[in-house]
């Protein structure tokens, strides 16, 4: 019983340790929008062309590895589905 009780308590600290989280990312947010909307505002044209130039420069130097590293997950899940049936296939070729 006495753990019970136990496990309930630290069950009602976690939920009350959750909440306090959540607040806090929620204040953190907002601050973090209330600044991002200020940046925004002091941003010229010519600066907010430039980053965006040099984002699309960032995606066009990174999207090679990228796709390589798709093509790698793609082949790796594509063996893990065909092992069952390579496994099979050896036993038939055994009998």
């Amino acid at each position: 019983m006495k753990r019970r009780r136990m496990n309930a308590t630290k069950s009602k600290l976690e939920a009350r340790a959750v909440q306090q989280m959540i607040r806090g990312y929620r204040r953190a947010n907002k601050v973090t929008r209330e600044e991002e909307r200020a940046w925004a505002a002091r941003l010229t044209q010519n600066r907010a062309r430039q980053i965006f130039i040099e984002l699309c420069q960032v995606w066009e130097h990174t999207r090679a590895p990228r796709k390589h590293a798709l093509e790698q997950l793609e082949i790796a899940r594509v063996r893990r589905e065909q092992q069952p049936w390579v496994r099979l296939a050896q036993r038939m070729r055994r009998q």
